[in-house]
């Protein structure tokens, strides 16, 4: 009989002041968790600095770390109870909220992150207007503000 592995994702709401080597030591202990449940963490992501809904321990922004990682089953029942102690004891300084979910069978790998405000934007504000569809609206409002300008002249 083989078993079957499920796979889960935990989102990390984690201090601003997290340290490199405070989110090592935290990807080091999924790993040594999911492995020793014969699992594997297939994704560590640290995703940035974003803006909060509402302040959190006093701070309106916080870094956000995604970890996906894989689980038989039988062994899961007990490493997840341990992943959710590492979390709140081990390192409840560090991290301020997270969820756990189990994914689908079906679910893709490929995820959409939002931009996170401590990137350097990229992207002007054409490609911004052009990505929400607004584009057209400027060339209205541009055509309607000459015509008011018309207007005036005369």
């Amino acid at each position: 009989m083989t078993s079957s592995v499920r796979r889960y994702e935990t989102l990390l709401l984690v201090s601003t002041d997290v340290t490199d080597d405070e989110l090592s030591m935290i990807e080091k202990n999924f790993d040594l968790i999911s492995s020793n449940a014969k699992g594997k963490v297939s994704r560590f992501d640290k995703w940035g600095k974003y803006r909060l809904a509402y302040p959190v321990n006093k701070s309106a922004y916080g870094v956000y770390v995604l970890v996906r990682y894989e689980l038989p089953k039988e062994t899961a029942k007990a490493a997840l109870p341990e992943i959710e102690t590492l979390l709140k004891i081990k390192c409840s300084e560090i991290v301020w909220r997270h969820v756990t979910v189990a994914l689908r069978p079906d679910a893709p790998q490929a995820y959409h992150k939002p931009e996170p405000v401590d990137v350097a934007r990229t992207s002007n504000i054409d490609s911004l207007l052009k990505e929400n569809r607004v584009g057209n609206l400027l060339d209205s409002v541009d055509s309607a503000g000459s015509h008011l300008d018309d207007e005036a002249e005369a």
